[in-house]
């Protein structure tokens, strides 16, 4: 069923450099990621701004535990990071495979509100 919806859905999700608040002490640009990726800022430019995309690429092994309410799951996940040149252009600068992630979370339904919680990864 989960290899089915992703050959028809899409499920990216976005971390856009502007979304990160100005007092978090990593920033999203070539420069203040350059600890962890050197050589990005003196090859893309310095203080250009990175979005981030997680693309959930296959999931399977789906687990759930009645006795301590987890719920779990493997999954591939990739990460990309665009460097944003200008107002048009983005190029992929790294790109991420995380293969065999393991998941395991706890689902709370409380008055129709739904919260998760991660456990384990």
């Amino acid at each position: 069923m989960a290899y089915s919806f992703l050959k028809t859905n899409k499920f990216d999700i976005w971390t856009n450099c502007s979304d990160v608040p100005s007092t978090f002490p990593i920033t999203l640009t070539t420069t203040g990621l350059s600890d962890f990726f050197p050589g990005l800022s003196s090859y893309y430019g310095a203080d250009l701004p990175i979005n981030i995309e997680y693309k959930l690429e296959s999931l399977r092994n789906f687990t759930a535990v009645k006795d301590q309410q987890e719920l779990g799951f493997n999954a591939d996940l990739t990460l990309r990071f665009w460097v944003q040149q200008d107002n048009v252009t983005e190029v992929e600068a790294i790109v991420i495979d995380l293969n065999e992630f393991s998941f395991l979370w706890t689902a709370l339904i409380d008055n129709m509100t739904f919260s998760a919680n991660v456990t384990s990864a």
